[in-house]
């Protein structure tokens, strides 16, 4: 099951969470028959996040938002034991990321930049969950919006309407 939800409390802020439960049993397996009626590998029972988002309407910082996230990965079972291997469960862990983005409209365009962090406090999951890629990592974004009048006449992407770039820019140590 899954249950999730937003919360705004306050002008600018916003609350989200969610958790998910899954029990995913094997019922059949013809190659590893040990396997039936066990938990799935690598399919942790437990996942769930937070986040936390505020964004800044008036003043010097009119147009940035600055966000939060915590996520969680129950513990799982990357393999049973069997004639050819000992079993491996790895534990659960969580990780944190942190992003700021700010929008500047110039009529008729709006344009974002944004640069996030994920794994804030670096853990190292390769020795933990032997995650390989899972260090922590920059990324920054631009994008440009077209005008409405370019949408609402359907030249989404005519030239003499709008020109943009929407791409990431990644970084990992």
């Amino acid at each position: 099951g899954r249950v999730e939800g937003r919360w705004v409390p306050a002008p600018g802020w916003s609350l989200g969470g969610r958790v998910a439960y899954v029990r995913a049993i094997t019922t059949a397996s013809p190659d590893i028959p040990e396997e039936v009626g066990r938990q799935l590998t690598r399919m942790p029972r437990l996942n769930a996040g937070a986040s936390v988002a505020y964004r800044f309407a008036a003043g010097r910082l009119a147009g940035t938002s600055v966000s939060a996230s915590y996520v969680y990965l129950g513990g799982h079972t990357a393999f049973y034991e069997d004639r050819n291997r000992f079993r491996l469960d790895y534990p659960g862990y969580g990780q944190m990321a942190l992003s700021v983005s700010w929008s500047l409209t110039k009529k008729p365009y709006t344009h974002q930049f944004g640069l996030a962090v994920r794994n804030l406090l670096d853990l190292d999951l390769l020795a933990a969950q032997a995650r390989t890629g899972a260090q922590r990592g920059w990324t920054g974004s631009t994008s440009s919006k077209p005008p409405a009048c370019c949408k609402r006449a359907g030249l989404r992407f005519a030239k003499r309407c709008w020109q943009g770039i929407t791409g990431p820019v990644r970084y990992a140590r």
